[in-house]
């Protein structure tokens, strides 16, 4: 709020090389990015997080084209508001869950909500039951993949985002580039398993409500390719 006084509703930072520009107005930011969200939104580039590390398949990296509309409104269909209720129930059992761990162990309360917070969102999207074990390797490599891309995407972390031209040397030149490589090739993996195994319980008539039974099953989603509903589902 201080720099708002000072400098205005509007003005300029240079955040680790790159440009931004700050709305300290509800009214201007109501007027700019939603009332004409369609000139005016648009996202940085990341060259690491979004191109490298996650194959342009996370849609709240990408600018505004046609693949991160459809992927948006995929998200948004399987995951709205009306949507939401039908998780209450196990957001219910988590949260015994927690406290129960909490009780028993309160010293390993960060293990404690990590576990919670995974297992919740693993049953929400996928229909698995809860997963007690907080060393599940599905956990911990959720975790893991969430943390790193989210790491990448902090401004000024890799130099590549201030030059650009840097994305063109070979990977074996580059560090970054063979680390962020690896990364998609295991969230790929991953997220593509999570979806081939709903897919499969669908067809052994074994159907749970989900978020990814529902980009399965659901026609509105069949301008989706299935590796792109496998990155809706993992990225929410």
């Amino acid at each position: 709020m201080s720099w708002t006084q000072k400098y205005g509703p509007f003005f300029f930072l240079n955040v680790g090389g790159k440009p931004a520009i700050v709305i300290g107005s509800h009214k201007v930011a109501t007027d700019l990015l939603e009332k004409r969200g369609g000139i005016y939104s648009g996202r940085p580039r990341y060259i690491v997080a979004d191109e490298t590390m996650t194959g342009g398949l996370v849609f709240a990296f990408r600018p505004y084209a046609d693949s991160c509309r459809r992927m948006r409104r995929a998200s948004h269909e399987v995951f709205s508001h009306q949507v939401a209720k039908n998780y209450h129930k196990l957001q219910s059992l988590e949260a015994v869950l927690l406290v129960k761990d909490l009780f028993k162990t309160p010293e390993f309360y960060i293990r404690h909500i990590h576990r919670a917070t995974a297992s919740s969102l693993l049953s929400a999207l996928y229909g698995l039951p809860p997963c007690l074990d907080p060393f599940s390797p599905t956990l911990v490599l959720v975790n893991e993949v969430t943390e790193t891309v989210l790491d990448a995407a902090a401004p000024g972390r890799y130099l590549v985002e201030s030059f650009p031209f840097l994305k063109y040397l070979p990977s074996r030149l580059c560090n970054w580039k063979r680390y962020a490589e690896s990364v998609f090739l295991k969230a790929n993996d991953l997220f593509q398993s999570l979806y081939k195994e709903v897919e499969n319980r669908i067809e052994m008539g074994e159907v749970t409500p989900s978020v990814t039974t529902s980009l399965v099953q659901d026609p509105i989603h069949k301008d989706l390719t299935s590796q792109e509903k496998a990155w809706v589902a993992g990225t929410l």
